[in-house]
């Protein structure tokens, strides 16, 4: 089976341009599979005002971020066929 990164790739390089929906939670990620997606975004603003209510201002620190984004990437075996962006901007996120 050919990796992900390559399948993004070929994602990447098609005629069409590839529609990425944003996923924050479990839920958004399986109406993301059954739409018939190949691949989607997360972002840590998406993921923050979500379970907290507030901009991603840092309080949620990456590790959570990260944590978050594999819980909800497991279930159901969604990462196994899929791919996504993940948006984390590693420096200055919630101290780490």
């Amino acid at each position: 089976m050919p990796s992900k990164i390559f399948l993004f790739q070929q994602l990447i390089d098609a005629q069409e341009i590839p529609i990425q929906p944003g996923i924050y939670d479990g839920f958004s990620a399986r109406l993301m599979q059954r739409m018939g997606f190949k691949s989607a975004s997360i972002s840590g603003a998406g993921l923050s005002e979500t379970n907290l209510g507030w901009a991603d201002v840092g309080l949620m620190g990456l590790g959570t971020i990260r944590e978050m984004e594999q819980q909800f990437l497991t279930a159901g075996q969604w990462h196994a066929k899929y791919g996504a962006v993940a948006d984390r901007q590693g420096e200055g996120v919630g101290g780490e």
